[in-house]
């Protein structure tokens, strides 16, 4: 996968990403995509290890998978969600194998923001990733 950036874009450097997947390959190279994008990316693999980094990482955007062992990415975002009720603190997107219909009024009934289908689509995430930093500097 090639990767342009174009000349001049910042996403907002200080734009803090937390990537929540339990498959370590799929999180590692997210995370090595958002890095070359310049967004500051910390990574957990379970629901527990992502409420920890929360607080201590202050993510901006949380992506994350819907199936995790220890709780389902559903239960992760209503927890994040009554921790942070502000969308404006923290924007959560839901990274999953299911795009229909049904999947995707579930995580947004459990307070995400969006909902993505895997394989995620590049060009969508630093759409949305570019949409968050540009409403953060504009705070």
């Amino acid at each position: 996968v090639e990767l342009k950036v174009p000349p001049g874009a910042s996403p907002a450097r200080d734009l803090r990403v937390l990537v929540v997947d339990d498959n370590p390959d799929v999180a590692r190279a997210l995370a090595l995509l958002l890095e070359v994008l310049d967004y500051r990316v910390e990574t957990a693999a379970t629901g527990a290890q992502a409420l920890e980094l929360a607080v201590r990482f202050e993510p901006r955007v949380a992506l994350v998978d819907i199936g995790l062992p220890d709780m389902d990415g559903l239960a992760l975002a209503r927890r994040l969600r009554a921790q942070y009720p502000d969308r404006g603190r923290l924007y959560l997107v839901a990274v999953t194998g299911y795009g229909h219909d049904e999947a995707r009024q579930r995580s947004l009934d459990s307070g995400f923001d969006e909902h993505l289908a895997k394989p995620v689509d590049l060009r969508t995430l630093q759409d949305l990733l570019e949409g968050v930093a540009a409403a953060q500097q504009g705070q």
